[in-house]
């Protein structure tokens, strides 16, 4: 009998926690959903991009999914989309994810180039806007991001050696 109460409160402890983790969950998704929207309609003007929650037929949270519409165009999965729309879903998630626990650092290697130019330029705004507090490295060989950057090192090859140019923003436009 003894047992059998303990297991009965235990199971009652963890329904308890369950409650508690799926609320701090939802909340969370809620709080990267807004920053979802708010870059992704700023890399892709225009658009709209939503985070919704999946449950299955008990309520319980199963996951995330991602709804876009361009235009008049609504995606219903991602494998109706560009290589393009993905990076840039993509990176909404991913920024808007950096945001709810900002870091003062951040390594980007070529996460732009699946990207057009203006897409790019974006991204540039993006890390000025959101994260006036972050420091980015960014890998890149389009001109989007580094016309947005603070500085550059440009990087060549010459004769078989690498040669580094340190350029500053207003010597960016060369």
């Amino acid at each position: 009998i003894m047992i059998e109460k303990d297991r009965l409160i235990i199971e009652h402890i963890i329904k308890q926690l369950d409650v508690k983790k799926n609320k701090i969950v939802v909340r969370s998704i809620r709080k990267v959903n807004m920053a979802f929207q708010a870059i992704f309609s700023m890399l892709l003007p225009g658009s709209l991009g939503k985070l919704v929650l999946i449950r299955n037929f008990n309520k319980v949270l199963h996951g995330i999914d991602f709804r876009i519409k361009s235009g008049e165009t609504h995606s219903e999965t991602l494998e109706e989309l560009s290589g393009g729309q993905k990076s840039i879903i993509a990176l909404s998630f991913i920024f808007s994810l950096l945001l709810s626990k900002p870091a003062p650092f951040y390594i980007l290697d070529e996460i732009d180039a699946a990207l057009d130019l203006c897409h790019t330029q974006n991204i540039g705004k993006i890390i000025r806007e959101y994260f006036p507090m972050s420091q980015f490295l960014v890998v890149s060989l389009k001109n989007g991001i580094i016309t947005k950057a603070n500085l550059i090192f440009k990087i060549k090859n010459i004769r078989g050696k690498s040669v580094i140019t340190r350029i500053t923003n207003k010597d960016c436009n060369d």
